[in-house]
């Protein structure tokens, strides 16, 4: 887990140009397709209550959380120290 500012964001070699440029400034929500293998998600919402929410994992795709505006909690942890299984992997 990497936890850094925005204006940094330019240091991750491997995020792609594009994608930096689409976040800066601020545009639609929606899907942007970059590549072949790599999109950005533009999504508004409420956070969910801490009770209500659940962690997800990815074995194939890794997530970049950019949070934008506002606040969110964000927990994470090994997939090694998740228990209770909600719905089953899915791998595509």
């Amino acid at each position: 887990m990497i936890v850094d500012k925005l204006e940094n964001i330019k240091s991750y070699k491997q995020i792609p140009p594009k994608a930096i440029e689409l976040l800066i400034p601020k545009i639609a929500t929606g899907r942007y397709e970059i590549s072949d293998n790599c999109y950005i998600n533009v999504e508004e919402y409420t956070t969910k209550n801490i009770l209500e929410a659940k962690f997800e994992a990815h074995k194939k795709y890794i997530d970049v959380q950019i949070l934008l505006y506002g606040y969110e909690d964000i927990y994470y942890t090994k997939i090694s120290n998740l228990k209770n299984i909600f719905t089953p992997y899915d791998s595509n």
